[in-house]
């Protein structure tokens, strides 16, 4: 899980060198990082008697950030919209799925 969330942030990385999603792509890899950080604390609580995990994971979530990111998307992908060339259309030639 943690080598997914890895790739995912190098992924994130990566799509930050266009311009226009760099915003997006920072919350992006702010969230993914907060994720690794409460997998990596509920990791290390694990086997501890009368110890919640999930609780665990969720602190650490919120400790690294992870809330404020997913909160933050929305508005960082404004630039995205307005970056698209007008009159193209949303749809990708072989792929099944359209906005």
């Amino acid at each position: 899980m943690l080598a997914e969330l890895a790739a995912g942030r190098t992924h994130a990385q990566d799509g930050a060198r266009w311009l226009p999603a760099a915003p997006l792509m920072a919350q992006l890899d702010r969230f993914l990082a907060a994720f690794e950080s409460g997998t990596e604390a509920e990791r290390a609580a694990a086997g501890a008697a009368g110890v919640d995990g999930r609780a665990i994971w969720q602190a650490a979530f919120q400790a690294a950030g992870g809330i404020d990111a997913w909160q933050a998307m929305p508005a960082a992908a404004g630039p995205i919209g307005s970056a698209r060339p007008s009159g193209s259309d949303y749809r990708c030639p072989g792929v099944p799925v359209s906005i």
